[in-house]
């Protein structure tokens, strides 16, 4: 996801328990790809 958000020149600026838990979530398939996107946009410079 890192690489994906890095050519978009996209910066997440969250700490990395935040970043560690949204990846957890999306990998236990707790969040929903409106969830994902909000997330970022939240967190994104």
């Amino acid at each position: 996801m890192r690489l994906i958000l890095m050519e978009d020149h996209i910066n997440l600026i969250a700490n990395e328990q935040d970043k560690y838990e949204f990846v957890i979530n999306i990998i236990q398939g707790n969040l929903e790809i409106e969830e994902i996107i909000n997330w970022i946009k939240l967190h994104s410079a």
